[in-house]
């Protein structure tokens, strides 16, 4: 993994990691654990500091991970097609058995209808919608952006010197897709 013993520590006490299971003396960090430092570390590359870390992650406000997760569980079993929008678009996520909150911003958001009236049932079924809405959206501008850059790349630019003219296209077209992906998630966030 590639991260000190102290820095995962540190990561605990931050709010950032939940803490490892206990058999005995032994901590045992579960797949959930790894894939939380690996989205941690990736996001240190990508320059956040971990007080942007805890704001992009939803983890500044109350930390309820376990009553929420249990809360979008028993609301899938009601209404298992919510359960699974929640999943694919990656709010959630199954660990075997064990149903992980990944996403706790927008989770918390939906359920904060409540006050407005709506069920938590209505809230979910609401945010799932949102979300498929907003999924198309962005697939949408995907290909909009990608015809628009095609446009104006000027056609006297050459392909950098190691990159076949047909690898450039590829590139770009990919450069263009993470850059649209990245402002739509930023959209839903």
């Amino acid at each position: 993994m590639g991260m000190s013993p102290r820095n995962i520590r540190a990561h605990q006490s931050r709010g950032l990691l939940q803490p490892p299971l206990r058999r005995g003396r032994v901590a045992v960090y579960d797949s959930g654990h790894v894939r939380r430092l690996e989205a941690i570390k990736a996001l240190q590359r990508q320059g956040y500091n971990l007080a942007a870390i805890e704001v992009f992650l939803g983890l500044r406000a109350d930390q309820d991970h376990d009553a929420l997760a249990e809360l979008v569980r028993q609301l899938g079993t009601a209404r298992p097609a919510i359960l699974r929008t929640l999943l694919a678009h990656g709010l959630v996520a199954r660990d075997g058995p064990v149903l992980r909150v990944l996403r706790p911003k927008p989770l918390r958001a939906a359920l904060g209808l409540r006050d407005y009236g709506l069920s938590p049932l209505a809230a979910l079924q609401l945010l799932a919608e949102l979300l498929d809405t907003v999924s198309g959206l962005a697939a949408q501008l995907m290909s909009d952006v990608e015809r628009r850059a095609t446009v104006l790349r000027d056609p006297a630019a050459a392909p950098p010197p190691l990159l076949a003219p047909e690898d450039f296209g590829l590139l770009l077209a990919e450069a263009l897709r993470t850059v649209t992906e990245t402002t739509a998630r930023d959209l839903v966030s």
